[in-house]
């Protein structure tokens, strides 16, 4: 049974390095050989936690494994295009369900400095209880983070205290404004699953 159980990851990455991942495709990450054993616990279906660096300095989104894989050929961040050669060869890409907009990182990220993780460590996996008390700061961030509706909803993110005010815009005529916002979120929806991201 504990073989089937999601595990979360925290990984670490320059802010630099995450707009580069977030850019392709399909958004990807890469590992040091030096994590192969982490890389081969990793499953399908894991959650992923983004964590950005100085001068970020926390969470900016979630995601979970799409798929894995070595590529010890393609050069995909800058520090590889400079040394023309691949650093990080395990990889996996994204699926990523919530994300904060980019203009947001630094000033709304989701602080976890009292966590008691190795900072020096770039992939590691979450005790049960940082990844509980992480679930609890995500869900004032992005709203209710459940298993069933981890998939609905914008993939990009404003802090939902602002999207609060933006919501009150429709009350003078709520029906409309009720009915618009749900069509809005199966749009947003629909873009996901296309690994597309969607912001409302």
């Amino acid at each position: 049974i504990m073989e089937d159980k999601i595990r979360n990851w925290l990984v670490i990455g320059i802010p630099k390095n995450w707009e580069t991942a977030l850019s392709q495709p399909v958004p990807i990450w890469g590992l040091k050989q030096k994590y192969q054993r982490e890389f081969q616990v990793m499953k399908i279906g894991d959650i992923l936690w983004f964590y950005a660096t100085n001068p970020v300095r926390g969470i900016i989104g979630l995601g979970i494994v799409k798929d894995k894989y070595i590529d010890p050929v393609n050069l995909v961040w800058e520090n590889e295009l400079i040394k023309k050669e691949v650093i990080w060869p395990l990889r996996f890409r994204i699926h990523v369900l919530k994300i904060l907009t980019l203009h947001r990182w630094e000033k709304d990220c989701i602080k976890i400095n009292d966590f008691n993780l190795f900072w020096q460590t770039g992939f590691q996996l979450l005790n049960e209880r940082d990844a509980i008390e992480l679930k609890k700061r995500a869900e004032i961030m992005f709203g209710v983070i459940t298993l069933e509706k981890i998939f609905t909803g914008a993939t990009l993110s404003e802090p939902l205290f602002v999207k609060e005010k933006v919501t009150e815009y429709y009350t003078g005529k709520k029906q409309e404004g009720a009915s618009h916002r749900k069509l809005q979120e199966q749009i947003a929806e629909i873009g996901k699953l296309q690994f597309y991201y969607s912001q409302i």
